[in-house]
């Protein structure tokens, strides 16, 4: 193996961009890779080879930057939608939080509704009781003033 060298070395020697040399090793397309510190370092003689393989290959270089700008673009696509999921993601669980919230709050408005119904007939037949007995005492003495005469 010969000499590692860094990605800004190899974009500088070789007079390709570092971002396309960073796409090759992403995409693996040749060997002798390294990643150290947040760096990634090539083999240089791998890299002549790989060079000199696209230069003579039967698919024009153009038709192969163009393939691999587009992975690449992919690649990017894929991660802005991968954060759009995980907002998502984080939107429902807070809508479901925000239901479930809810629910618990709709059981106890019914628990307390279904104790103003009792209430509320608890109040509708005493008052029936009350009125019922005052009609009953109207009409008795309705009848004692129509028919003074008769008692019981």
């Amino acid at each position: 193996m010969s000499e590692l060298i860094s990605l800004e070395a190899a974009a500088q020697k070789y007079g390709i961009k570092e971002e396309t040399i960073r796409l090759w090793v992403e995409l693996e397309k040749f060997e002798g890779t390294r990643k150290r510190g947040g760096k990634v370092w090539v083999d240089g003689k791998i890299l002549e080879e790989y060079l000199i393989w696209r230069k003579t290959c039967r698919v024009s270089i153009d038709y192969l930057e163009d393939l691999e700008m587009f992975s690449y673009n992919q690649t990017l696509m894929n991660g802005v939608y991968r954060e759009i999921i995980k907002l998502q993601e984080t939107q429902i669980n807070q809508q479901q939080e925000r239901i479930s919230e809810l629910e618990k709050m709709s059981e106890v408005i019914d628990a307390e509704l279904e104790r103003v119904h009792e209430i509320e007939r608890v109040i509708i037949s005493n008052l029936d009781e009350s009125l019922a007995s005052r009609t009953t005492d109207w009409i008795v003495q309705l009848w004692k003033r129509c028919f003074p005469s008769r008692r019981d």
